[in-house]
């Protein structure tokens, strides 16, 4: 992938990299990763996973739900127990469910520059081996975002700031259950992030 100011500079380029490996030439790119090249005129580009949401919310059958501002919600506390405490009809009804592939979907479409669902999503991604409707109302809300975000891509221009920037940060015992605190780091390129990270401690805080 050649990211340049100029056809010259991007000539030059591949005639360097063409004394040492064979090519076919520059062309303009339209897929990166299977994420899409958006071209923001005059001088910018955005990678949109917006092909990818759309094909979710098909998938799983989700067109018609209306869209939410926010991922999740902080104050909604998720834990394995709550499968526990389901009835025999609940308990049919979840397992009918597709859970464990929607998260893998989502998974998916986080890993291409839509991180800042991730949150929400460990969330419930910690409770698969124990399923509920309570996770379940969780993955809509995720859905619910993305289909109102599909829009939202990562945007580079030539005025962008290229300095690559990382943030790390931590909190204390926010895992209801074991007491153990999360890590999270992230990294930016452009004013977008570029790799997010967020995992929970091995110690308990």
């Amino acid at each position: 992938i050649v990211i340049c100011k100029s056809a010259d500079v991007a000539a030059w380029f591949a005639d360097e990299f063409g004394k040492t490996w064979r090519h076919s030439g520059i062309h303009p790119a339209d897929w990166i990763l299977k994420m899409k090249v958006e071209r923001i005129y005059p001088r910018g580009f955005g990678l949109s996973v917006n092909r990818a949401i759309d094909d979710l919310l098909e998938r799983y059958n989700f067109t018609h739900v209306h869209a939410v501002v926010t991922p999740g919600n902080d104050k909604f506390i998720l834990r394995k127990s709550d499968a526990a405490g389901m009835s025999a009809e609940d308990r049919a009804t979840v397992a009918a469910l597709p859970i464990r592939q929607l998260i893998g979907s989502l998974l998916y479409v986080s890993q291409r520059g839509r991180c800042d669902i991730l949150p929400a999503l460990t969330k419930v991604a910690q409770t698969v081996s124990s399923p509920s409707l309570e996770g379940w109302t969780a993955l809509k809300r995720i859905v619910k975002y993305l289909k109102g975000t599909k829009d939202v891509c990562l945007t580079f221009n030539d005025e962008c700031d290229t300095t690559l920037r990382g943030y790390c940060d931590s909190d204390w015992a926010s895992c209801s259950e074991t007491r153990r605190s999360h890590s999270a780091y992230c990294f930016m390129l452009g004013g977008g992030v570029v790799s997010y990270s967020r995992k929970k401690q091995t110690c308990v805080a």
